[in-house]
């Protein structure tokens, strides 16, 4: 007999009275001793030999959901059923997996998802692709938002302007912090800014105020334009901003030193000011120092300095430069002198283009690369034709050159070519030593594109657009990434994919 039994006994004896019935506790007492001693070990479970997740790797488009399923096994490959397996992904913010093995594709990238029970584990790679819904091209950065409406942006990042939180550039597309949905973006000089809801939230360079938070440092993220502002329309210049209220008063923020914010004069506003005249208008554009819009009745304005006869007419001021010195400018919309009336409008660095309802354009300003698309390099005043008898769905305009988009999708190009921004080699002429073309040349050739954008802001020379189908490509130049073709993509006129996307089937 055991210690602890003889224990147990003694302790009964005296706390019973004597006589039978003690010796009956004693013997009862005695006999279940005896009975846990006899009683077998509780089993232990098998142990797990092997997890396994039902696959090794899967790609996946943004958006899309996968069922994974897990098996658990012991040494002799026998199932175990009834373990608790967890589930979890390395990297949420490209995929994350519920306990029942969903796994949500959320935004591009690579993501680990681990499969772990008992120490043992397994693993899969998610791989997620994008397809985008529109791209803008800033001076050395693009940003796009994608069919699920994540925006991404990718090329210079200094100042933040890629919207990541971080103060760095890439080669491909990075995920703008904050979890917004955009419904529209512009990307400018150094900066970005975008709508979700009809608020405005801007991030990247802030010297000029350019962000409109208010404040003055740059930032890594989307900010809040300060105002409470509900806009329709937001567009992004080289050092300010500007946007169309739901009445279409337009309002602008940021460098004032031209008078491209419009608002008379007044002091350089850090947040939204409204444009001085009362005008109505249905499209705004910002250039490099200067503004320009069309009203709902499609007459078209401009104001801010004037020394490449942007602005369309005679000025009456002149406004002092940051060299020190004084240029022609406006600081109140003045009407372009044109009886013609444009459905868009759209401002390069120093010149302007706009666009009449029956697809007709025409552009004036500043001519060095050819970029008004009138067959000469001659600084024109006022609407000229552009040549060619195109009729335009779409207009953009860079710093250097300008692109079209016909109404079956088809891209042309004028101005600069000097690193490929019109996405042909055949052109044919040159502009102070550089290739360019005078006249608009069919780019990109043989795609077709539902959205084009070229580069704003000085030195912008690429362009990118996206097709019907999605595929986002950039052509030009490319020393800080901004065309997303990953690293060692070099500068050309030849489209480039930008990562993360598909391959296509078709254009």
């Amino acid at each position: 007999m055991s210690r602890a039994s003889r224990s147990r006994r003694r302790s009964l004896e005296y706390a019973l009275s004597p006589g039978a019935a003690t010796a009956i506790v004693t013997v009862a007492v005695l006999l279940l001793a005896c009975a846990e001693a006899a009683a077998p070990p509780e089993e232990l479970p098998v142990p797990i030999a092997r997890v396994r997740l039902s696959l090794d790797s899967a790609v996946l488009m943004e958006g899309e959901t996968l069922q994974l399923s897990v098996v658990v096994s012991d040494s002799a490959g026998e199932l175990l059923t009834g373990r608790d397996v967890l589930l979890y992904s390395m990297n949420s913010r490209v995929a994350t997996v519920a306990p029942d093995g969903s796994v949500d594709a959320r935004s591009y990238g690579s993501a680990m998802i681990v499969a772990r029970a008992e120490g043992v584990r397994d693993t899969a790679w998610i791989d997620v692709q994008l397809l985008f819904q529109t791209v803008s091209a800033g001076a050395a950065h693009t940003c796009g938002i994608s069919a699920t409406g994540n925006t991404y942006c990718w090329g210079e990042g200094s100042m933040g302007r890629l919207g990541s939180g971080a103060d760095r550039s890439s080669a491909v597309p990075v995920l703008v912090d904050g979890g917004l949905i955009f419904s529209a973006l512009s990307a400018g000089g150094e900066s970005t800014c975008a709508l979700t809801g009809f608020a405005a939230f801007c991030w990247g360079s802030n010297n000029a105020r350019q962000l409109g938070t208010g404040g003055k440092f740059d930032s890594w993220v989307p900010a809040a334009v300060a105002g409470s502002h509900v806009f329709q329309v937001l567009e992004v210049g080289t050092v300010h901003a500007c946007g169309l209220a739901s009445d279409g008063a337009a309002l602008c923020w940021g460098s004032d030193w031209g008078g491209q914010i419009g608002n008379g004069a007044r002091p350089r506003p850090f947040q939204p000011d409204t444009v001085a005249g009362g005008q109505r208008f249905a499209a705004i554009s910002p250039g490099w120092s200067f503004t320009c819009g069309a009203t709902t009745d499609g007459v078209p304005y401009c104001w801010g300095f004037n020394e490449h006869r942007q602005l369309g007419a005679d000025e009456d001021e002149s406004c002092h430069t940051l060299s020190g010195d004084y240029r022609p400018c406006s600081t109140d919309p003045l009407a372009v002198g044109t009886t013609q009336r444009f459905s868009a409008i759209v401002a390069g660095t120093v010149h302007v283009c706009g666009l009449t309802s029956s697809g007709n354009a025409y552009c004036w300003g500043a001519n060095d690369a050819g970029q008004l698309g009138i067959g000469t390099t001659t600084v024109v005043p006022g609407p000229t034709p552009v040549v060619g008898d195109i009729s335009f769905a779409a207009l953009t305009a860079g710093d250097r050159h300008t692109c079209g988009l016909t109404a079956d999708g088809a891209a042309y190009c004028w101005g600069d070519n000097a690193l490929g921004a019109l996405g042909t080699a055949d052109v044919g002429e040159h502009c102070q030593g550089d290739p360019c073309s005078t006249i608009p040349v069919r780019a990109a050739a043989p795609f077709h594109f539902a959205v084009v954008s070229a580069s704003r802001g000085p030195n912008g020379s690429h362009t990118c657009g996206v097709t019907p189908s999605g595929h986002a490509y950039c052509w030009g130049r490319n020393t800080a990434g901004q065309l997303g073709a990953g690293a060692g993509g070099g500068s050309g006129f030849q489209p480039q994919l930008v990562k993360g996307q598909p391959e296509p089937f078709e254009n």
